[in-house]
C-alpha cells in the first residue's frame, strides 16, 4: 500500500516512469543478491520506502535502514538514496524523507554527487541524515535534474521543513 501511494505521487509530481519494484534480494550459501530498492523508473534514484506505527519507533529505526538503503543504492548503481517514511493520516507529500545531510548539501549546492567528491568514507555520511517532507525533496531532486523539468511556479519553502 505505501509503495503504491508512492508511485502515484511520484508519477503526479515528475516522476512519470515511477513504478514499484518487484524483485527483492537474497541470500543463499555463498550468493547474494541485495535489492536494489522498492521503485523503478527514477533513474539515478534508489527509494526505500517504510510504514511503521507509531512513527516514533520508525524513528528509532532510521539509522539501520539509512544503511540499508545505502547498500540499495550501490546495488542499483544510483547517485541518491532516499528512505521515505509514511506518516499516517497525512498525503504523500507530507511522508518523511531521509537522505543522508551531505547528500542534500550537495543537492542544495548543486554539487555532483559522485561519492569521491562527497566524503572518503561514504557509510559514516549515511550515519547524519537529514529529513524533510518528500514533497520538498522531490521538488529540490527536480530543480537539479532528477524526474521531469519543472515548469510550474515552485512556492516559496516554508522554515523549519528541514530538520
Amino acid at each position: 500500500m505505501t509503495e503504491r501511494l508512492a508511485v502515484t505521487y511520484l508519477r503526479g509530481h515528475g516522476f512519470p516512469n515511477a513504478e514499484r519494484s518487484v524483485r527483492t534480494g537474497y541470500r543463499v550459501a555463498g550468493r547474494e543478491l541485495v535489492d536494489a530498492g522498492d521503485i523503478d523508473g527514477t533513474p539515478g534514484l534508489a527509494w526505500q520506502l517504510k510504514a511503521l506505527k507509531p512513527l516514533t519507533a520508525a524513528e528509532n529505526a532510521v539509522p539501520g535502514w539509512m544503511t540499508e538503503t545505502e547498500r540499495q543504492r550501490v546495488a542499483a548503481g544510483a547517485d541518491l538514496s532516499v528512505l521515505v517514511v509514511r506518516r499516517d493520516q497525512r498525503p504523500a507529500e507530507q511522508w518523511f524523507a531521509f537522505l543522508p545531510l551531505v547528500d542534500l548539501i550537495a543537492l542544495g549546492a548543486g554539487v555532483p554527487l559522485a561519492d569521491e567528491h562527497l566524503t572518503v568514507n561514504r557509510l559514516a555520511d549515511v550515519a547524519i541524515p537529514a529529513r524533510l517532507y518528500l514533497g520538498d525533496l522531490v521538488t529540490l531532486l527536480r530543480s537539479r535534474g532528477y524526474g521531469d523539468p519543472i515548469t510550474e511556479p515552485v512556492p516559496p519553502a516554508t522554515p523549519g521543513r528541514v530538520s
